[in-house]
């Protein structure tokens, strides 16, 4: 399942426990029919706010499109602003879920490469990390590494994918950080083969990536289209939800 989907499953699962059943809509009925008055606002606010959620969704992913289009113009393919190394040597002697939480606050203020650098660094610690540990449970820090991904790491990969030069950089960087910087909070020694495999993956990744450009720009490309014109979509059908309610109560 997309982000695209998930985010509009959650929202209608949200509207839809939001929402009071529709019955006995007798007219003779004055306290029925307050009651059906009562569902249509509802039903109405709700749909509101499923479409004010789609349309800050859209202008999200548009801001990063238009950022990720135009970093070859402003020569800033894989540009990474000094200070995510600070952040990236501070976190390092914590536990590797802060990677994530950080890269999501990097991503709200639409620090994307920054974001994108700080998730694949929490991503080689914590798989790493999980690996490793002997205390490892897969209800803790599996699941939350899990839903770190899911939620974190699918803009991050939406927003690397509009630039496959920019994402083979980003993931350059956080291979090197990863190498050069011993893991403080859990350190290489702890399972030498394990830490370096977390890199040799996402070396691979990036060969593969380089070999096969075309294929994936191509399909990347044939997604992002799937996806604008999804949310285009939903906003429509949304809109008119909207209106025919708006018709019914009156």
């Amino acid at each position: 399942m997309n982000q695209f989907t998930k985010v509009i499953c959650l929202l209608l699962i949200f509207t839809n426990c939001s929402r009071k059943p529709q019955s006995h809509r007798t007219i003779e009925d004055s306290n029925q029919n307050n009651k059906f008055e009562e569902v249509i606002t509802k039903e109405k606010a709700s749909y509101v706010e499923v479409l004010n959620q789609l349309i800050t969704y859209k202008s999200m992913y548009e801001k990063m499109y238009t950022t990720a289009d135009s970093l070859k113009k402003t020569n800033k393919i894989g540009f990474l602003e000094s200070f995510v190394f600070e952040i990236a040597d501070s976190l390092d002697n914590g536990h590797p879920s802060a990677y994530f939480i950080k890269s999501g606050e990097l991503l709200a203020k639409a620090k994307y490469n920054e974001a994108s650098f700080l998730y694949y660094l929490g991503y080689l610690r914590y798989r790493f990390y999980n690996l490793t540990n002997p205390t490892y449970k897969i209800s803790d820090d599996g699941a939350l590494y899990t839903s770190f991904k899911s939620i974190i790491g699918e803009p991050i990969n939406i927003y690397l994918k509009a630039n496959i030069d920019n994402f083979i950089s980003i993931i350059n960087s956080s291979v090197k950080y990863h190498n050069d910087k011993d893991y403080r909070f859990y350190p290489r020694s702890k399972n030498v083969d394990n830490y370096d495999k977390q890199s040799n993956d996402l070396i691979n990744l990036n060969s593969d990536l380089e070999k096969n450009k075309t294929k994936y720009v191509t399909g990347w490309n044939e997604e992002r289209k799937t996806m604008e014109r999804n949310i285009d979509n939903a906003i429509e059908k949304y809109n008119k939800k909207i209106k025919h309610n708006k018709k019914s109560k009156n």
